[in-house]
């Protein structure tokens, strides 16, 4: 007497547009929650070839309020130049 079983479906469909990672860390970048800009910031350490900008978004990510991005910020510019810093003794890089 009006008893249902529920049933769960999956579907998939394919994207009408191919992401661009590049504009996606940008706007991340420019995000105003710390959260954000730091997931931003790993994504551009992770992609740092494909910026044809990156020292000077990695300059600007300095000046972050957040000590968080900041650190990152630092990383990659250790990074980019070459050089160590204390928390790549870390990773054992």
């Amino acid at each position: 007497m009006g008893l249902r079983r529920r049933e769960t479906v999956f579907a998939k469909r394919t994207l009408s547009e191919v992401p661009n990672i590049v504009d996606w860390i940008r706007q991340g970048l420019d995000d105003r929650a710390v959260a954000v800009r730091k997931v931003a910031m790993n994504g551009l350490i992770q992609n740092r070839a494909i910026f044809s900008d990156i020292r000077s978004l990695t300059d600007r990510m300095a000046c972050d309020k957040s000590a968080a991005v900041r650190e990152l910020a630092a990383f990659l510019s250790s990074r980019i130049d070459g050089t160590k810093v204390a928390s790549d003794d870390a990773d054992g890089g």
